[in-house]
């Protein structure tokens, strides 16, 4: 495999390991509160995270259109 491929999955593997260390043990009201208006959740922003994820490595990259 090339080293950019490689150093890429290794970055995401520890930004991965970092966001399931910062939402460990939480209890789903913690995962689900929101700080305001137009604010979004940590359950929000990790799916967002696994959606953007799934488009550029998925549709971008591997041309695997998940519509």
């Amino acid at each position: 495999m090339r080293p950019f491929l490689v150093n890429y999955l290794m970055n995401l593997e520890e930004l991965h390991a970092e966001i399931r260390d910062a939402i460990k043990g939480l209890a789903q009201e913690a995962l689900d509160w929101n700080t305001g208006n137009n604010m979004n959740s940590l359950a929000v922003l990790v799916i967002h995270i696994i959606g953007a994820e799934r488009y550029w490595i998925g549709d971008v990259i591997c041309g695997d259109d998940s519509q």
